[in-house]
């Protein structure tokens, strides 16, 4: 229901729990390029605080590995720990028993805003279809 450090309208978030949900499977090394290409770009010193920010959940050994790749400027290396662990961190939220969720996925190679989202909405229309029919 947080999004950073704001909350969302509990009608809003109830919505959200209700919508269908999608969910686009990129390869994790294309990930890791675009995140690198993003945030690389960051203050290293903002970057290290944003670490430390989450070092309870993300462990001292892997805080203390992403910081020294951050201060070494080996930025993609930080970057693997911080992807792995908000992956780990997401897909347990997303599998929450506590939450029905139907999830669709939709399989994408790259990172690619255009080719990304003309493959989202043909898989919504192909599943908006599917529903119909059935109904």
């Amino acid at each position: 229901q947080r999004i950073g450090l704001v909350n969302l309208p509990i009608v809003l978030w109830r919505t959200m729990q209700n919508a269908p949900l999608f969910f686009l499977d990129l390869p994790f090394e294309e990930r890791l390029t675009y995140i690198t290409d993003m945030y690389g770009r960051y203050n290293q010193d903002e970057l290290v605080n944003s670490v430390l920010r989450i070092q309870k959940r993300l462990g001292g050994l892997d805080t203390k590995n992403a910081v020294n790749y951050l201060v070494e400027k080996e930025y993609k290396e930080a970057f693997r720990i911080l992807l792995t662990y908000y992956d780990k961190y997401y897909e347990r939220s997303l599998h929450k028993e506590d939450i029905p969720r139907n999830i669709t996925t939709v399989v994408c190679e790259h990172v690619d805003i255009r080719t990304n989202s003309n493959k989202l909405i043909a898989k919504k229309q192909l599943t908006n279809g599917i529903t119909n029919r059935s109904n």
